[in-house]
């Protein structure tokens, strides 16, 4: 049974008189008096966690928190529980910015539980590991309320470390989902605005928010502060100087028939995964799961697991088509639109793999023809990517002239059918051929790289493909 604490009179004047809080807005959103301070309850699934006491001097403030070993969470991350999917949820970088949110009438609203970060980290973010953040994580995948949302404003404070905390949020969340707001005048947080403006004011800003990634237009100065896109290498030898991993992008994979495109595929995936500790999804239109995984567990074992431990490192990192629907699926565009979406923001995967591309069902419109038809969908994929903040890998066989083609020189995304479509659309672009004077050699062929800087220079490598272990080694010469 929840014990009831009451808000002495003058924490709740102070509210109302300096903050412009309303005192019904603070006891309902568990604002308590504790020790004989303003404090914050935190809890969860309604279970009292911890409160977060306030303690003021003059004008000088600090925090105390009788936290004894309890998880941290979102303050009112209680009040996410209902909210659906389309309403946008507002993230603050304190407890009293979060009470002004909710007094202006706007809401869901949650506040970070321990304020904002001095600057912005570096490297992976592994969510089993990301300590300051942990209240953003269930595990490995965000936390449900915003692994559904479409919209998440984020209200952080208008100074450095309130706007590197604000681009630390977009990151985890995706900057994708994520808007931010621009405070009036002199102001730098939400209840600067209620206080100085007025409701009315602050409702206004919210509503008038930004997103992170703008839209058609905008001056040099609304991508001030914007992250920039992330750039790895796979780990995957001498291929990286060629080919890397640097979301949102769409990269094609190529080559004539049994090259191993699927196999090169997978093995840069499983590279990914173990490097850079991502989630992936392979949605695999000609085959059965069976075998990519029989796959992956060699591959994992050449890097000395025992079969359990493969097969728990690849039930953490991969995603496959379901059994059930594989049989009773008709792989159109439109499904696999929705299906990368599931992916991406209900299952938290970083890369995508559609495998083969010629086994989507394709209704093409015979007065645009099939060039138009393929223009018109990889352009759709490609704007659902950057909007997922994803690495999107198509698998795409050769039409049938290419596929005779001998000389690796004659190889590029132009071999593929409508090939001016794919070299023209893709990001990153990758053939894969076997080395015609041996047998087990592979050269990786980086046709086309939009940015160098990024996404490394094209080129190519020879490989060894390693029969046993599904691996690919650097050839010396």
């Amino acid at each position: 049974m929840r014990q009831e604490v009451d808000l002495y009179p003058q924490h709740a004047e102070w509210l109302e008189e300096k903050r412009k809080i309303p005192v019904e807005v603070a006891v309902a959103n568990d604002v308590v008096t504790s020790r004989g301070n303003l404090a914050f309850e935190y809890r969860k699934n309604g279970a009292l966690l911890y409160r977060k006491e306030r303690y003021a001097k003059g004008s000088e403030k600090s925090f105390g928190r009788d936290r004894k070993g309890a998880e941290s969470c979102l303050w009112g991350v209680d009040t996410l529980s209902d909210v659906s999917s389309e309403e946008a949820i507002v993230i603050t970088e304190g407890e009293i910015d979060r009470l002004s949110v909710l007094a202006a009438g706007f809401g869901p609203c949650v506040s970070v539980p321990d304020g904002a970060v001095a600057d912005e980290g570096t490297g992976m973010i592994d969510p089993l590991d990301d300590k300051k953040f942990s209240f953003l994580w269930d595990g490995e995948l965000l936390i449900k309320p915003l692994r559904a949302a479409t919209k998440i404003i984020l209200a952080t404070d208008n100074d450095h470390a309130g706007k590197a905390m604000r681009n630390e949020l977009a990151v985890r969340i995706g900057r994708n989902r994520c808007w931010f707001v621009n405070y009036p005048g002199k102001t730098k947080d939400p209840n600067e605005v209620l206080v100085e403006f007025g409701p009315d004011a602050l409702r206004q800003m919210l509503e008038n928010a930004q997103p992170i990634i703008p839209g058609r237009l905008a001056p040099a100065d609304a991508f001030d502060g914007q992250p920039i896109p992330l750039t790895r290498e796979f780990g995957a030898g001498k291929i990286d100087q060629h080919f890397k991993y640097s979301p949102p992008s769409l990269c094609v994979f190529t080559g004539p028939p049994n090259a191993g495109k699927s196999q090169s595929s997978l093995f840069f995936t499983a590279t990914a995964a173990d490097t850079l500790n991502l989630r992936i999804a392979i949605l695999q239109f000609e085959d059965h799961p069976g075998r990519l995984i029989r796959d992956l567990e060699k591959i994992r074992q050449s890097k000395g697991d025992c079969l359990d431990e493969a097969s728990d490192w690849i039930s953490r990192h991969y995603l496959f088509i379901s059994p059930e629907v594989a049989e009773e699926v008709d792989f159109s565009i439109d499904w696999v639109k929705s299906t990368i979406e599931q992916a991406a923001l209900r299952e938290g995967c970083k890369i995508v793999v559609l495998d083969p591309w010629n086994e989507i069902e394709h209704l093409y419109d015979s007065r645009k023809g099939v060039a138009a038809y393929l223009n018109d969908k990889l352009r759709d994929l490609k704007r659902l990517a950057r909007r997922l903040d994803i690495m999107l890998i198509i698998v795409a066989h050769p039409d049938k002239a290419s596929g005779r083609l001998k000389a690796v020189a004659d190889w590029d995304l132009y071999c593929l059918d409508g090939g001016a479509a794919w070299n023209n659309k893709a990001d990153q672009g990758m053939v894969v051929i076997k080395n015609p004077d041996n047998e087990a050699e592979r050269f990786f062929i980086s046709c086309k790289s939009r940015d160098f800087d990024r996404w490394g220079r094209t080129g190519s490598v020879c490989v060894k493909f390693d029969q046993k272990s599904r691996t690919y080694k650097d050839v010396a010469y």
